[in-house]
């Protein structure tokens, strides 16, 4: 199956022209990576410097400019960074927005998407939250704007793998965070599309491993516990459609322990001088964690890895990175 077509790809990269950043692909050298990936080149796309702090803008303002009729407001359900996005969009496109969040949200994307002049619903996580909007797109006639189901994130993701081949010069791989597999297939489908011999990896937080989960029960897993602190990908589902694209074109799916995720946020921060939340640290600690069965597959490979975002409190961050560094102190013993 075409997940996306060229048409579809400029299309959607017309859409968005001069409404998000075009964040750049850089070209660095992580020590800690050099050590495991001795001959590999790695790419970052610089994605937690988008409007808002992540990639979500994209998929939530692909979504609106192509509704129609035209919606009278918006909602979603996030556990933060979809919010902001979802704010963010109905505020520039003039609409009122009034979105469902966990109560387990970061106290600084509860603040950053109200200041989008969107209305704040704090409600329990998973699947309440997802019901509450429901039940706010319905009592007021708004068009409820799913976090990561459907063409419009697949079209709207797919433009990110085309800014990192274009900015690259080329990849040969490109590693990416999965949560609901929005982000994830839309990459695969546009990375594809623009090169068919390109590998997507995904590696997905082992407490909200819904994908892996669907993939390996051959269906989509309608509900599943979530236990991460890898918020911001811990879906309590995966839909029929992000398990299709995310079946037919990921090249394999590894997940991590939030150990190996605090480790990974130590690594960039003394590394790439990043600081990053735990969901943008994820794919960076797939290729650490997993690095004997990617080392052959990469070497003398280009390889790019999606920093996703960033949208975490000092505080939080520093708990983190603590307990990046106690893990590590523990292996290296």
């Amino acid at each position: 199956m075409q997940w996306i077509t060229h048409t579809q790809l400029e299309a959607t990269q017309a859409l968005l022209h001069n409404r998000i950043y075009t964040t750049p692909t850089l070209s660095l050298e992580a020590a800690t990576l050099a050590q495991l990936y001795p001959d590999t080149e790695f790419f970052f796309k610089m994605e937690q410097w988008q409007k808002g702090g992540t990639f979500k803008l994209r998929g939530a303002l692909t979504r609106l400019l192509t509704t129609s009729p035209w919606p009278k407001g918006v909602t979603a359900a996030s556990a933060g960074n979809h919010a902001i996005a979802v704010g963010l969009a109905a505020e520039e496109l003039g609409l009122p927005a009034h979105v469902a969040m966990m109560n387990t949200a970061s106290p600084l994307r509860v603040k950053m998407a109200e200041a989008t002049g969107a209305r704040v619903e704090l409600c329990e996580p998973g699947e309440k939250t997802f019901k509450t909007a429901q039940c706010i797109a319905e009592a007021n006639n708004y068009l409820f704007v799913h976090p990561f189901d459907g063409a419009p994130v697949t079209h709207a993701t797919a433009t990110i793998a085309a800014e990192m081949l274009a900015q690259s010069g080329g990849l040969d791989a490109i590693f990416v965070a999965i949560g609901g597999g929005g982000l994830s297939g839309g990459l695969a489908a546009g990375g594809k599309l623009l090169n068919p011999k390109l590998k997507v990896f995904g590696i997905e937080p082992r407490g909200g491993n819904a994908m892996q989960q669907s993939i390996a029960n051959q269906h989509a897993v309608p509900s599943v516990p979530v236990n991460t602190i890898a918020d911001s990908l811990g879906t309590p589902m995966t839909t029929d459609y992000c398990y299709q694209i995310n079946q037919d074109l990921l090249d394999h799916l590894l997940v991590v322990d939030d150990d190996d995720i605090c480790a990974a946020m130590v690594m960039a921060q003394q590394d790439l001088k990043l600081a990053l939340e735990p969901a943008a640290a994820t794919a960076l600690a797939g290729l650490i964690v997993h690095a004997d069965h990617f080392r052959p597959r990469l070497s003398r490979k280009k390889v790019g890895v999606l920093i996703c975002g960033s949208n975490i409190d000092a505080g939080k961050f520093s708990d983190y990175i603590r307990r990046g560094i106690s893990h590590m102190a523990t292996n290296a013993t």
